[in-house]
């Protein structure tokens, strides 16, 4: 990876994913636009980088979901999965850096809702089977933030309509295990094959829309490792609210749900350089349950989350769409 990599002041996106380097130059914090990173499956990889905690020029921010017509399949995210020599830090200050650099770049997307349109994502390791510093020390208190925290196997639905403050969306959490890469374990345990791997589930009467992980399960070379998948959904696409959809995560045999939860952010909350969620929300929990182990249902219409787009993303689609056809016309476009 070339120090120079640091002068792309307009990169947006870098998948280094399967990659055999063992570290990576201080000049990515200098990426001020980067708003996707994968650094999945790099089993050399033995120390995090420095992540951009600064967002650039408002005007440069979000450009390629702005001028890319299929920019919504593209959202944006922090992976750091199946990378077993990766140094996250075990003393006190280390684990403080880390829990800040991750809480800065969810709070910078949040500002910055330009650099995604169906929500993002972040995976990192979780070491819940250690009495380490990531379950009792600093990085516990990413979990602080969750109001609600639920078994794995926990179906819910929420009453947002008593909520008076101008909220910016959900975030949701969800800590699993990665407990066999065999591709013929990659089924599910139902009747039913699911229709990815692993995903936050949506359900209504006759739909259910899913944000998968975006994440190659099938190359994973590490079991017994512990993990955490942090999904943000803006206000504009949080179609649960209204249309009462029971929430859960679903997931494939090959890995395990341990717990989850979710908590509503204020634009207040980001407003600093702190994450400072209220407590004083007052979001109502309608119903709890466990989920059915095999398919008792008749097969619902899946749906990949966003599908409702809104008039300021078909404004956008429109846009890009025009620019491309110019560029094909020209062509400069592949």
């Amino acid at each position: 990876m070339p120090d120079v990599i640091g002068e792309l002041r307009c990169l947006e996106r870098l998948n280094l994913q399967g990659n055999k380097f063992t570290t990576l130059h201080s000049t990515l914090s200098s990426l001020h636009n980067l708003s996707y990173l994968n650094l999945s499956h790099c089993h050399r990889l033995q120390s995090l980088p420095e992540l951009p905690i600064e967002s650039g020029r408002s005007d440069l921010a979000g450009k390629y979901f702005k001028t890319t017509s299929e920019s919504r399949n593209h959202r944006s995210g922090l992976y750091i999965f199946d990378s077993p020599n990766c140094y996250i830090g075990e003393s006190l200050i280390a684990n403080q850096h880390i829990y800040w650099l991750f809480t800065t770049w969810i709070i910078r997307l949040v500002k910055e809702p330009l650099h995604y349109r169906c929500g993002f994502d972040i995976i990192f390791p979780w070491h819940v089977e250690t009495n380490g510093l990531y379950k009792d020390g600093v990085f516990s208190d990413l979990l602080f933030h969750f109001h609600h925290q639920f078994n794995g196997n926990t179906v819910v639905r929420m009453d947002c309509s008593t909520m008076a403050v101008d909220w910016a969306g959900f975030l949701f959490y969800v800590t699993f295990e990665s407990n066999n890469h065999n591709h013929q374990s990659l089924s599910s345990s139902s009747s039913s094959p699911l229709p990815c791997p692993f995903y936050l589930s949506f359900e209504s009467e006759h739909t259910e829309e899913r944000f998968d992980m975006r994440i190659n399960l099938e190359h994973n070379q590490v079991q017994g490792r512990n993990y955490i998948w942090m999904i943000f959904i803006s206000r504009e696409h949080c179609h649960f609210v209204e249309t009462g959809a029971q929430i859960t995560f679903k997931a494939c045999k090959g890995l395990v749900i341990k717990e989850w939860g979710l908590c509503v952010i204020t634009k207040e909350d980001v407003e600093g350089s702190e994450w400072r969620p209220r407590t004083d929300l007052d979001l109502q929990v309608l119903e709890i349950k466990e989920s059915s182990s095999g398919n008792e249902f008749e097969p619902k219409i899946q749906l990949p989350y966003n599908w409702l787009v809104s008039d300021e993303d078909e404004a956008e689609t429109v846009q890009a769409k025009g620019k491309e056809t110019d560029l094909f016309n020209l062509g400069l476009y592949l």
